[in-house]
């Protein structure tokens, strides 16, 4: 799908719910996924932050493999002190923190071909003195 497609999309989704929407769409390519990361949030704050001031509703229209738990629970806590009922749409799959995003929302929205999970949390931490990162996992 093009990008001019995507935001006519969107736009037909804003129309029909009556309220503005937000999209995080990570790459999901095979040899090309991206996943969410910090490098998002500005982004991401500056279209929370252009919301309009009476805003009491707001979708979160949300693709993803998963990524950085840290940022799902900066996302999902900037949008609920900034709205009153956040919705995520999930027309895919929404997994690990994705899925996280998502159970912080007052609504989740799913296509029937939409899924959550599986939830498996992964933190790296940068190494010190030129160590290499430190990795942890619930697995592990």
């Amino acid at each position: 799908m093009s990008w001019s497609e995507r935001i006519e999309l969107y736009e037909k989704i804003e129309d029909h719910r009556k309220r503005p929407l937000i999209a995080y769409v990570t790459s999901k390519r095979l040899g090309f996924p991206h996943f969410m990361a910090t490098d998002a949030l500005p982004r991401l704050i500056e279209q929370i932050d252009a919301l309009p001031k009476k805003t009491k509703a707001v979708d979160l229209l949300i693709v993803s493999f998963g990524g950085d738990p840290m940022v799902a629970w900066r996302l999902i806590s900037v949008l609920r002190q900034r709205v009153k009922h956040v919705a995520v749409l999930i027309p895919q799959s929404a997994y690990s923190a994705a899925t996280l995003v998502a159970l912080g929302a007052n609504q989740i929205i799913m296509h029937p071909n939409g899924h959550l999970g599986p939830v498996d949390m992964q933190i790296t931490t940068p190494g010190s003195d030129g160590a290499p990162p430190k990795w942890f996992s619930m697995r592990t």
